[in-house]
């Protein structure tokens, strides 16, 4: 698949524990069923991210860990990691009656978005930044396409 076909972005993920950077690839789409069963692992030594798809009985099931261990396994690698969402924080400011959009922002903060830390499961990184993905391979970052059709 070519990257510009492919529907999402890149963010930027920062450890809480060791301050270490590090890509994800977030799928998005119009429409949810588009990117139904599409993964994206992050290598925890190079600027790459492997993007694949899970076959139905994988989708169906609640433990990434097959599907991980299976993909790098194909790849012959141990270096790709599944990078959870936690949750996010500064999700409930609500508009005010009559209030401005323009004023709105400027009163709301940015949403904090907590992902899994890439070296520590148990762990949390921060989101700080959003690129898109066609920046990310410009910038040196590599996107390998694994039984992507």
């Amino acid at each position: 698949m070519k990257t510009e076909n492919i529907p999402g972005y890149i963010i930027w993920l920062k450890s809480l524990k060791s301050n270490k950077t590090f890509p994800h690839l977030v799928f998005s789409a119009d429409v949810d069923s588009m990117t139904t069963g599409m993964v994206s692992l992050t290598s925890n030594i190079e600027n790459e991210i492997v993007i694949s798809i899970l076959n139905s009985k994988e989708y169906s099931s609640d433990k990434n860990v097959e599907w991980v261990k299976r993909i790098n396994s194909e790849l012959n690698r141990n270096d790709l990691k599944y990078i959870k969402w936690i949750r996010s924080e500064n999700c409930s400011q609500k508009k005010k009656l009559f209030e401005s959009y323009r004023n709105y922002w400027k009163r709301v903060k940015p949403y904090k978005n907590y992902y899994q830390d890439i070296s520590d499961s148990a762990g949390e990184s921060l989101q700080i930044d959003k690129e898109s993905i066609s920046d990310f391979i410009k910038n040196g970052g590599n996107i390998i396409s694994h039984k992507f059709y």
